[in-house]
């Protein structure tokens, strides 16, 4: 087996430290980083018949709730979708997790949600909700001083 001499090794490690310097500093995407992320969608719909067809930190536009959600920062979004029905999960980080619950709770109903069950606590809660078209599972959490709240929306038959 071949190896590379002083100079084509230092290069090299130069090459590299330069693209992960860029790529921590967000000039340039990471290649290897969506080369993964494909190859791992591709494999959960050869395995699940699940399509990834939305995963990042913008809201799908097709999302039921847009317009309908907390206030908050995106942390994660994603769309899947089988046998023609479609799931979004959207994560978001908010400032206080009770007022959000509550908040989220208001704006779920004036969206034309049926709460089916809610479990409140001082730092959040859990509900799950039953529309025409669409359910919801709502949660806010608190953890390591972060407030997050996430929507998970399902199409109904």
């Amino acid at each position: 087996m071949k190896s590379l001499t002083r100079s084509a090794r230092g290069f090299t490690f130069a090459a590299v430290l330069v693209a992960a310097a860029m790529t921590v500093s967000g000039c340039i995407s990471n290649p290897i980083e969506d080369i993964v992320a494909q190859k791992a969608k591709e494999a959960i719909k050869d395995t699940t018949g699940i399509d990834v067809v939305a995963d990042g930190t913008t809201i799908p536009d097709d999302f039921p709730l847009a317009g309908k959600i907390v206030d908050g920062n995106v942390t994660q979004a994603t769309a899947l979708s089988m046998g023609g029905f479609k799931t979004w999960s959207v994560t978001l980080e908010v400032s206080d997790a009770a007022s959000a619950f509550v908040k989220g709770k208001e704006g779920l109903v004036a969206a034309g949600y049926e709460e089916i069950f809610a479990l409140e606590e001082a730092d959040g809660g859990v509900s799950s909700w039953n529309g025409t078209d669409y359910s919801v599972i709502f949660n806010v959490t608190t953890s390591e001083d972060k407030s997050i709240a996430d929507y998970v929306v399902s199409q109904v038959e």
